[in-house]
């Protein structure tokens, strides 16, 4: 058990568990769905800027080439 703290990923995984918990809980005592619909996207922007040190792009890089290249082969 001591080796998995021990793992770089533990802070990650600990944030993004209580960062899932709060919202859980923020939806059940509010009771509207919004929360629960941003507890994904959420983590997943805390996970990334936990281990990029940055908040990804929008659109992702490359993302306009492969829908013109999906688009080109449907043809």
């Amino acid at each position: 058990m001591g080796s998995l703290l021990d793992s770089p990923f533990s802070p990650v995984i600990g944030i993004c568990l209580v960062t899932g918990l709060a919202l859980s809980l923020l939806a059940r005592l509010v009771r509207v769905p919004w929360p629960a619909g941003l507890v994904a996207p959420v983590i997943f922007l805390v996970a990334y800027y936990l281990t990029y040190a940055k908040i990804p792009t929008f659109p992702p890089a490359g993302a306009v080439n492969k829908i013109g290249f999906e688009a080109r082969t449907e043809k």
